[in-house]
């Protein structure tokens, strides 16, 4: 016995079939890979990028803000300016690649970004530029152990 659908209803099973190829995976599944942004990347200071507009946070990270500036009152220095140049410096011309985690409450993408193979906040952090941000993740705090251990931890 072949029913017809009523009209009506095709959208609403076209809905339903739409949301089960979009339902999470099961376990033993593998996940689809994180969306990707991918490019020439102009440092805005150092733990943020932007390419092709969009601003991109690094992951797992805190480094000074672009005017911060650190050390004793008498005798500070431009942290943050150095840490962005730092960071442009190493990224030059390569294209990056991010792949995001997350977006954060200003609308930026929170992402592990890589240039030359390198995660690009694992650099900042073992350069010294940056610290591992435990409030968000320890994915970096190996790393900013070694850079203290090496003379370089905590923003140089």
């Amino acid at each position: 016995m072949n029913k017809k659908v009523p009209v009506p209803l095709a959208p609403a099973i076209a809905s339903v079939v739409l949301l089960l190829a979009c339902a999470p995976e099961r376990s033993g599944e593998k996940a689809a890979p994180a969306p990707v942004v991918a490019g020439r990347a102009t440092v805005i200071d150092g733990d943020t990028l932007e390419i092709r507009g969009q601003r991109i946070r690094l992951a797992g990270i805190d480094a000074p803000e672009s005017r911060q500036r650190c050390g004793p009152r008498a005798d500070t220095w431009p942290c943050g300016q150095r840490a962005a140049l730092a960071l442009a410096d190493f990224v030059g011309a390569r294209t990056v690649s991010c792949a995001r985690q997350s977006t954060d409450r200003y609308r930026r993408l929170v992402a592990v970004c890589r240039a030359a193979g390198k995660d690009l906040s694992a650099w900042m952090v073992t350069q010294g530029w940056a610290m591992a941000y435990r409030r968000y993740s320890t994915s970096y705090i190996t790393a900013e152990d070694q850079a203290r251990s090496a003379g370089r931890g905590g923003v140089r």
